[in-house]
């Protein structure tokens, strides 16, 4: 298999995909297919230029490179028959003399003899493009190429709106630094010599104010990915040293590219070249190598170019691949790929020998969890598309890659478990031996606990809320199970000072609570997972002797390598427990997280809990979801908050960028709840015409979404009454064939082409009800995850965003997001 796709085949139209394939499967088995038409193009800009015919109408636009190993494609996207002929003047494929990256151009018109004198002869008859040529310039310029491929690029060129999609230009919020200071401190022979830019892309970023005219300047130009992102890292105040290490990797120097091109190259030497530079980390921006015919095959059954997860960014593959000694933590915003990270590095750690295993040369045991079982059943389907050879567990401790749900995991544990290691670890966290723990405990049993004390509390403490999370944050995890205990331990961060009387009054709830479940045979799920941990490190605790052979330590660990995925949501009780999991050491745990989208629990400190990043903490900035002005809208909800990470350290909204520019999010207020459900309906018919006249748009990308099962079953309701089909979402898959709609909090993970956010208004979000439930030292945080939560549900549209509300605006968007005037009443 030698064939390379760049973005352009990332995403094609349902009616020809599986033409597509068949073209490419005979094309990989024999060129001379009858059918295929494999035809060189006169007169083309590069003499590598050929055209596959994919049926009557479509056509592949390739390259056909012939080095040393052989024949290899380079496959560019599927057009018109006419558009595709048309290409041969413009494109080309090629090194860049600076640093060996291979690259496409599409260039002006060329002179007739140069090129006549670079076509080979080829065989059979070419197509000729080059009815006459006048007065042509001696040196190819750069210039756009009009072309309507059906092939849609994942690529910001592709995706920008026109300045009449809506919204004035606004300020870089990638940082505080204006663009003329941040790229100002680059010269430009920095730019070129350094690093290979083009001369007119720098020229053409000098011009520029503000990163929105970076981009719209550069649509036009049709530069390679790696050149826009070296320009968008320079705008975001990114060292430039750090910018060159991202992309390129150490080779040959520039000067000795730059006299092989001069001294000219025979064809098979420069095939070679271009072979070479399309595996460069620059050029895997935008091409990617099928290593197989199973590849192939999973592209093809996947049904959708998009979702063959190859084109990681140079930053992403760098998470993705590299070892480290401990613990590291992949932090970045909605978007940014921390996902993509995870699936990559998990397939890789299933293949890998590592030292753990080497010794009796089995398959590395692989865990990637997270939160929900949404979630957890979105990253199965991740890993399945991405590599279907991976080995797979079935079920904890197992070889090979296991994907599961964090609570799935306890439960595991807990079933797995022997009656003597449950009375030693009940009586360990509980104070009590207990046999049976299957069963799980609810609020009612708190609120009868409190009653039994309640009169003789202390105010702030009487509040089942405060309790709790008293219990969960303060108690378990120091696994406290008598009171004295209690009355010595440190409270950190709890906001309620407790003197010892007061602790002792605290405790009688806890012992009263512990009580009551004991009797019900029930625990509740944080108890559950500090009970797993308590399990997992008693077997470690027994096997960590020296007369212990090695291969028995090892198994008294479930995990060699542990990922995890929305971290951020994570209690304390799990974090104990996926410590205990995996075995410390090199590639223990790697983990995902984004503290602004923090929907879930209270906020966590890794170091508490045994688990010590020390600077192996990295951030992924570049948005691949959603357009720099959705995420504006986004961040700018968040900008009222003050947020911290795993670590504790403070989280800031800067830095983050987006390729892609698009229309400015609406947000619509009406006087009563029939006028937003009109609106709404009329926004959702307009968007599914648009879907009857475009095939690459699909009902089910399009989702409503509020922030209570309630709202959602009404929206699901009212749409019908008024001829809009809409499908209610909770648990398992999106469904196809209709717009969807969920909650807030079942959005997570999630993304569509089109989003409404109903029911945006004050007292919905943060929500009044709720709020009125948490105790006064608990609602700042509740307000911080209701900013998350609409923060979360903002970012999951990849291109439009309409958010509506009855009566008046949530005070999240009137001061946090500072609309123009003319937006909160509707456009």
């Amino acid at each position: 298999m030698n064939i390379t796709m760049h973005k352009n085949m990332a995403k094609l139209e349902k009616s020809i995909r599986a033409k597509v394939m068949d073209f490419l499967f005979k094309l990989d088995a024999d060129e001379t297919s009858p059918g295929l038409h494999i035809e060189p193009i006169n007169h083309a800009a590069d003499k590598r230029f050929r055209t596959g015919r994919v049926d009557k109408f479509w056509r592949a636009v390739l390259f056909k490179l012939t080095g040393k190993s052989g024949t290899s494609w380079v496959i560019y996207g599927v057009y018109s028959h006419d558009d595709a002929i048309d290409m041969a003047r413009h494109l080309t494929l090629d090194v860049n003399p600076t640093n060996g990256v291979t690259e496409i151009r599409l260039v002006d018109r060329v002179d007739a003899e140069d090129l006549e004198a670079r076509i080979s002869s080829g065989g059979g008859d070419a197509v000729d493009v080059v009815d006459a040529v006048d007065q042509q310039p001696e040196v190819a310029t750069e210039t756009a190429a009009p072309v309507s491929p059906v092939t849609q690029a994942v690529s910001p060129v592709s995706e920008l709106a026109s300045p009449e999609a809506g919204g004035a230009t606004a300020d870089p919020v990638f940082g505080d630094k204006p663009l003329s200071a941040t790229l100002g401190a680059v010269e430009d022979t920095q730019l070129i010599d350094d690093l290979g830019l083009w001369t007119d892309v720098a020229s053409a970023a000098r011009q520029c104010r503000t990163v929105d005219e970076l981009l719209d300047s550069l649509i036009t130009m049709q530069v390679p990915d790696w050149q826009l992102d070296v320009l968008l890292d320079l705008a975001a105040d990114t060292n430039f040293t750090d910018v060159k290490s991202k992309l390129f990797e150490p080779q040959a120097s520039s000067e000795e590219t730059r006299e092989a091109v001069a001294a000219g190259r025979d064809d098979e030497t420069a095939d070679d070249e271009i072979i070479s530079g399309l595996r460069t980390a620059a050029a895997q921006l935008s091409f990617a190598e099928i290593a197989d015919e199973d590849e192939l095959k999973r592209v093809a059954e996947g049904g959708d170019f998009e979702a063959w997860r190859v084109f990681l960014h140079p930053e992403q593959r760098r998470w993705a691949t590299r070892s480290y000694k401990g613990p590291f933590r992949l932090s970045g915003g909605a978007g940014t790929g921390k996902t993509v990270v995870l699936v990559h590095r998990a397939a890789r750690l299933t293949k890998e020998d590592t030292p753990t295993v080497a010794e009796d040369r089995s398959v590395p045991r692989v865990i990637l969890t997270t939160f929900t079982r949404n979630l957890a059943s979105e990253l199965d389907t991740q890993v399945r598309t991405l590599d279907r050879k991976v080995s797979r567990a079935s079920h904890l401790g197992e070889e090979g890659l296991l994907v599961a749900g964090v609570d799935q995991l306890v439960f595991d544990v807990l079933r797995s478990a022997s009656a003597a290691e449950l009375s030693e670890a009940t009586t360990q966290l509980l104070g009590r031996a207990r046999q049976n723990v299957s069963n799980r405990s609810n609020d009612k049993d708190w609120d009868r606990a409190l009653a039994a004390v309640e009169a003789d509390l202390p105010e702030r403490a009487r509040n089942r809320v405060f309790l709790m999370e008293e219990y969960e944050q303060v108690v378990l995890p120091n696994r406290l199970a008598e009171k004295s205990a209690y009355l010595r331990v440190r409270r950190p961060d709890r906001g309620v000072r407790l003197s010892r009387q007061q602790r002792a009054l605290v405790w009688e709830v806890f012992d009263a609570y512990r009580a009551r479940t004991a009797a019900s045979e029930a625990i509740s799920f944080d108890e559950a997972s500090h009970l797993a941990a308590v399990i997992l490190s008693n077997r470690a605790q027994k096997a960590d002797r020296p007369d212990v052979p090695e291969a028995q330590r090892r198994a008294s660990y479930k995990a060699d390598h542990l990922l995890v995925d929305e971290g951020q949501d994570l209690n304390p009780g799990h974090w104990m427990f996926l410590r205990a999991l995996v075995r410390p050491g090199r590639d223990d745990l790697f983990i995902g997280e984004d503290s602004h989208q923090r929907i879930y629990g209270t906020k966590v400190v890794l170091s508490r809990f045994g688990i010590n990043i020390i600077g192996r903490s990295r951030r992924l900035t570049l948005n691949y979801r959603t357009t720099e002005r959705n995420l504006a809208f986004g961040l700018q909800v968040l900008a009222g908050g003050d947020f911290t990470d795993l670590e504790d350290a403070e989280e800031s909204v800067a830095g983050y960028r987006s390729l892609r520019v698009g229309t400015t999010p609406q947000v619509r207020g009406f006087d009563n709840i029939d006028e937003e459900f009109d609106s709404v309906a009329d926004t959702l018919r307009g968007w599914l015409e648009e879907c009857r006249d475009d095939a690459t748009r699909h009902p089910e990308q399009i989702a409503v979404l509020v922030r209570s099962r309630k709202g959602r079953d009404t929206v699901v309701r009212r749409m019908a009454e008024l001829g809009v089909d809409v499908q209610s979402v909770d648990k398992g898959a999106v469904p196809t064939g209709t717009p969807v709609a969920m909650t807030m909090h079942r959005a997570k993970g999630t993304e569509f082409r089109d989003v409404v956010i109903m029911n945006a208004g004050k007292d919905d979000i943060p929500s009044g009800l709720s709020a009125r439930q948490q105790p006064e030292e608990t609602v700042a945080d509740f307000n911080l995850r209701e900013r998350s939560l609409l923060y979360v549900a903002a970012t999951r549209a990849r291109d439009r965003l309409v958010v509506t509300y009855s009566g008046k605006g949530s005070d999240l968007l009137q001061k946090g997001q500072q609309v123009p005037e003319e937006l909160q009443h509707g456009m």
